[in-house]
C-alpha cells in the first residue's frame, strides 16, 4: 500500500496584523511615567503642601504702652535740652557761630527723631508679642525692621521674671528666657500681665523640663 503524499505547503500561522482586509489588532496602552501630570487639575501632580497654621500670638498689654512712651520721652528730652544749651551759651556769651549751628541741629535731630518715634511708639509697641508654640517659643518686635525668633523649649535653661517701676505702676513685667547651645543667648518678652506672668514662667519650665526628660 503506497504511503500518503505529504503535503508539498508549510501552514504558517496568521500574522497578528490579521489577513488581508482585516483590521489590525490593537496594541497594549502605553504605561504613563510616574510624576508625570494628566493634565487635570489635582490628578497626577504631587500633592499641594499645606500652610502651617499662623502661630497665636499674645501682644504685649495696653498698659506697657505708657511704659514705652515714657522711655521714649526720657531718651529724646535729654538731647533737645543739650541743643538749646549749647544755643543758649552761645547767644548769652557771644560764642562762636559753630556753637550755635551745632546746638540747633542737635535740638533739631532731637525734635524730628523723637517726634517719629513717639508717633510709632503705639504700633511698636503692638508688633510687640509672643506664641507658646508645640515645640518652641516664638517672639516678635519690630516694626520698619520685623523680627521673629523661634526657641525649641529644649534649649531653654532659665526663665527670669522682672520689672522696673514703671511696669510695675502699669502692670506689666518681662520674662527673659536664657538659652543654651552653640547659638546660646537671651531672649525678652515684653508687656506680660502680672496676672498670668507666673503662669506663663511656669508653662515654659515645665515644657523645658518635659524636652530635657526626653533626650
Amino acid at each position: 500500500m503506497p504511503a500518503p503524499k505529504s503535503n508539498n505547503y508549510s501552514q504558517n500561522p496568521m500574522p497578528q496584523g490579521g489577513g488581508p482586509g482585516q483590521n489590525p489588532a490593537p496594541s497594549a496602552p502605553t504605561a504613563r511615567p510616574a510624576g508625570v501630570p494628566l493634565g487635570l487639575p489635582g490628578v497626577g501632580g504631587p500633592a499641594p503642601r499645606q500652610a502651617a497654621p499662623d502661630p497665636q500670638w499674645q501682644p504685649a498689654a495696653p498698659g506697657y504702652l505708657k511704659v514705652r512712651f515714657i522711655h521714649t520721652v526720657a531718651a529724646f528730652v535729654p538731647v533737645l535740652l543739650v541743643g538749646l544749651g549749647l544755643d543758649a551759651l552761645a547767644v548769652l556769651t557771644d560764642g562762636p557761630l559753630w556753637m550755635r549751628i551745632l546746638g540747633v541741629l542737635v535740638a533739631l535731630v532731637a525734635v524730628f527723631w523723637g517726634g517719629w518715634w513717639l508717633l510709632t511708639t503705639p504700633r511698636r509697641t503692638r508688633a510687640l508679642a509672643y506664641a507658646l508654640e508645640s515645640n518652641h517659643l516664638m517672639t516678635r518686635r519690630g516694626l520698619v525692621f520685623r523680627s521673629i525668633t523661634s526657641i525649641p523649649y529644649g534649649r531653654i535653661q532659665y526663665v527670669d521674671v522682672d520689672s522696673g517701676p514703671l511696669e510695675r505702676l502699669s502692670g506689666v513685667s518681662r520674662l527673659t528666657v536664657r538659652t543654651a547651645g552653640e547659638a546660646a543667648g537671651t531672649v525678652v518678652v515684653y508687656g506680660v500681665p502680672n496676672d498670668i506672668v507666673d503662669a506663663v514662667r511656669a508653662e515654659l519650665v515645665h515644657r523645658a523640663d518635659e524636652r530635657m526628660a526626653a533626650l
